[in-house]
């Protein structure tokens, strides 16, 4: 295993001296090691000679010139045809090329042709009140189990706008924005597959946007309600004591009062309107610091599988298919409705994950893939 001070992968120049040394000077694999600052198991492994100095190598993980041409053209080929509808993975590459090799391999051969997977990211920016409000909101919540917010919080809420997709093209726009990014040559940047529009910019869809108010609970979706209305300290009153209300009352019937995490949205979720319907419903509200979608499940999870679900459905559909408002409201709430319980559960209680991690990074930003805590 390579040094903290190395890279985990050799560098072309090291496998160039690796192999000057070992071929032409015959320098021992255990002195090569010594001058690159490498593991000597890195070195057999990069090798792969069976002679009898050998620890031991692996399964056989390099690609000639000629693989590594045909590995680079499949990759463009891909990200042609994908057309930012959807994300080449390393996954789907894997599944298509051959001969079979592992996926370190095929990195390797891209990284060294300088094809690397290039990501966008976006982050709320936070002030830094609002960073002690998280570390703060971290302290408090720390230490809490993923059963804990599975079953003590009864519900997680919050709103979201779905775009309403009539067409091939509004449908094409909205797959486009799911794709983070992909495999790329030097120069390709600019080529159609390697484009897609600013998240920021405007477009018409076919038909007015959807307002959802939606909310998971006890493993799936408890709480889905369209508002048509404008969303005001009333609409949110309306919506807590008539179909929030009924969600909870429906899945946690013997409950003197129900836990609800929410945003503190000032024209709903905080109005004297909405504040005062929750008292008189029973309903205690756990609320998350301001610019937090990091520690909502709505905001990390839900909303995002439910739209990538959408899209998934739309890849099959003819161009000249057509969907219309109400149409696109009936298929949404299937969607949502039918999201596995364990992935709903799973997806909640990485809560006690990003807590910790939200603490460690003393409320600041956090990466918040990965599968353990800091």
């Amino acid at each position: 295993m390579a040094t903290a001070q190395q890279p985990r992968y050799m560098s072309g120049e090291e496998k160039r001296l690796a192999k000057l040394w070992r071929y032409t000077d015959k320098v021992h694999v255990a002195e090569i090691a010594r001058r690159l600052h490498r593991n000597e198991s890195t070195l057999w492994d990069f090798f792969k000679v069976p002679d009898s100095e050998s620890r031991g190598v692996g399964r056989k993980a390099a690609l000639d010139d000629e693989d590594t041409d045909r590995l680079v053209g499949l990759v463009e080929e891909m990200v042609t045809q994908a057309d930012t509808r959807w994300t080449v993975s390393m996954d789907l590459i894997q599944a298509r090329f051959r001969p079979r090799v592992c996926r370190r391999v095929l990195q390797d051969a891209l990284h060294q042709r300088k094809m690397w997977f290039h990501k966008l990211r976006e982050k709320p920016v936070l002030t830094d009140e609002d960073v002690r409000a998280r570390y703060q909101w971290a302290k408090d919540h720390r230490g809490r189990t993923p059963a804990w917010w599975r079953e003590h919080v009864h519900l997680h809420i919050d709103n979201h706008t779905f775009k309403v997709p009539t067409t091939a093209a509004a449908r094409r726009r909205l797959a486009a924005r799911r794709v983070h990014g992909a495999y790329r040559a030097p120069g390709r940047s600019l080529k159609k597959a390697h484009v897609k529009g600013a998240r920021a910019l405007r477009f018409n869809t076919g038909a007015r946007g959807v307002l959802v108010a939606g909310g998971v609970g006890a493993g799936k979706v408890l709480l889905w309600k369209v508002v048509e209305e404008t969303w005001c300290a009333q609409t949110a009153a309306d919506l807590y004591q008539g179909p929030l209300k009924k969600a909870l009352v429906d899945e946690f019937p013997r409950k003197r009062f129900w836990n609800v995490l929410e945003d503190n949205d000032p024209t709903g979720n905080r109005s004297r309107k909405a504040m005062d319907a929750k008292e008189e419903e029973r309903i205690v509200t756990v609320e998350l610091p301001k610019r937090s979608p990091d520690l909502n499940v709505m905001d990390y999870f839900i909303w995002a599988e439910v739209e990538k679900r959408l899209r998934k459905q739309e890849w099959s559909w003819p161009a000249n298919r057509r969907e219309t408002r109400v149409q696109f409201v009936r298929r949404l709430a299937r969607v949502a409705r039918a999201l596995p319980e364990e992935l709903v559960n799973k997806a909640i209680g990485d809560m006690a994950r990003r807590v910790e991690r939200l603490y460690v990074a003393k409320g600041g930003l956090f990466e918040e893939g990965g599968k353990t805590t800091p």
